[in-house]
């Protein structure tokens, strides 16, 4: 297992990214990159930290959870343009949605959710993504928490900075 990395100073736009977090952004930015859950280069990222059949299910499960997003973002979601410390709003909320789900923050889920989707397609995303959650949990991959008004904070402070993912996300 991998040890958290040290990105130096927190700050409400720089959480906290542990190796479950790693595991998650790293996901999206390969699944976005143009590599569906039944390619190599995803699978062999989740098998480094999961068995065959850990990694397969998670990456399933991660490709259902980019579809949704893709289908009903606001806007186009964007990826960070620097290092892999680095991460965009839209990677930081996707981080709160999950870690939210994970451990039962539903002011911090509904935030996120509100951030990264229309409403009237929220359900499909909060099903989707609490599908992967709880994969991932069950699999000990388990996001540190990130609460509310820490989202609330990097939400005031950042704006759509970053590249735009694949445009197959939206």
């Amino acid at each position: 297992m991998s040890a958290p990395l040290d990105i130096g100073h927190l700050s409400p736009a720089r959480p906290l990214i542990g190796p479950a977090e790693r595991l998650v952004v790293d996901g999206l930015r390969q699944w976005t990159s143009g590599t569906a859950a039944g390619d190599k280069p995803l699978l062999a990222l989740f098998k480094r930290e999961l068995t065959e059949t850990q990694a397969r299910t998670a990456a399933v499960a991660l490709e259902q959870f980019a579809t949704a997003l893709g289908l009903c973002a606001v806007c186009p979601l964007r990826a960070a343009n620097t290092g892999p410390c680095d991460l965009s709003r839209d990677e930081m909320l996707i981080l709160g949605l999950v870690s939210a789900i994970q451990n039962g923050d539903s002011e911090a889920a509904e935030l996120c959710l509100r951030a990264l989707t229309c409403s009237s397609r929220c359900d499909a995303v909060a099903l989707a993504a609490g599908e992967f959650a709880l994969i991932m949990r069950s699999l000990g991959k388990t996001l540190l928490p990130m609460p509310a008004r820490r989202i609330h904070g990097a939400l005031d402070t950042s704006a759509h900075r970053g590249r735009p993912l694949a445009a197959r996300l939206h």
